[in-house]
C-alpha cells in the first residue's frame, strides 16, 4: 500500500512537472509572438484603478516600461482626440455587458510625436454578480496594414502621375451627385470637361518625360 501511494505521488509529481514545462513553453511562445507581432499586453484592475502594461506595449510607443505610469489616464492622454470618444464608448459598452468583447482601432501618440494606428482587444473579468472587476487584453500596431490599405485605395482612385482623382473616382462622385439630384430636385451640379489640344505633338517631339512634366 505504501509503495502504491508512493507511486501515485511520484506520478503526480511527474504530471505537475510536465504541466509546468508545458506552461513555461506556452509562456515563451506567447512572449515570442508578442515581440515579433508588434503586440503588447495590458491589464486594468478596476478596483484599484491601476493599469499594468507589458514591455512590448511600452516599446511600441517608444518608451521603456519604467516610463509608463500605472494611471489609466496615462493611456488615454496619448490617444488622438478624434478617436478618444470611440475608444471610451467601446470600452464602456463591453464593461456594461453590451458587447462580448472589447475591440477598437484608434490612433495613439508615439514618443516622437507621431501617431500610429493601434488595434486593441480585451475581455472583462467579472465577479459573481456579473460586475466587472478587471479587464485585460492586447494591443497591436497595425499602422503598416492601415497605410497599405490607404495606399491601395489612393492608387485605385487617383492618377499616379498627377495625384488627381481618376476616371473611377469621377464616376463615383458623379453617381453620388445623380443620387442627390434624385432625392432632392433642387440639387444642381455641372460637369466641366477640359482638354489639351495637340498634346500628342509634345510627346512625339520632346518625349514622354517632358509630356509628363507638362
Amino acid at each position: 500500500l505504501r509503495q502504491s501511494r508512493h507511486q501515485r505521488e511520484l506520478e503526480a509529481a511527474k504530471a505537475a512537472h510536465a504541466a509546468q514545462a508545458v506552461l513555461s513553453l506556452e509562456k515563451a511562445r506567447l512572449t515570442q509572438a508578442l515581440a515579433g507581432g508588434k503586440v503588447g499586453y495590458w491589464h486594468w484592475d478596476l478596483k484599484s484603478d491601476k493599469l499594468f502594461v507589458s514591455e512590448h506595449w511600452a516599446s511600441m510607443l517608444g518608451f521603456t516600461l519604467a516610463e509608463i505610469k500605472d494611471d489609466p489616464d496615462d493611456w488615454f492622454t496619448r490617444v488622438h482626440p478624434y478617436y478618444l470618444g470611440d475608444l471610451r464608448q467601446a470600452l464602456a459598452a463591453h464593461l456594461y455587458g453590451n458587447t462580448p468583447q472589447f475591440e477598437c482601432d484608434y490612433r495613439i501618440q508615439h514618443r516622437d510625436g507621431t501617431y500610429l494606428w493601434a488595434l486593441v482587444r480585451g475581455a472583462a473579468e467579472r465577479d459573481e454578480q456579473g460586475r466587472p472587476v478587471a479587464i485585460a487584453g492586447v494591443q497591436s500596431d497595425v499602422s503598416e496594414l492601415v497605410n497599405t490599405e490607404a495606399r491601395i485605395i489612393n492608387e485605385a482612385l487617383n492618377d499616379k502621375l498627377t495625384g488627381l482623382p481618376n476616371r473611377r473616382a469621377f464616376m463615383v462622385r458623379l453617381e453620388r451627385a445623380v443620387e442627390r439630384l434624385r432625392s432632392n430636385s433642387g440639387t444642381l451640379f455641372a460637369v466641366v470637361f477640359l482638354d489639351l489640344d495637340r498634346f500628342k505633338i509634345i510627346n512625339d517631339s520632346m518625349g514622354h518625360l517632358v509630356g509628363d512634366q507638362l
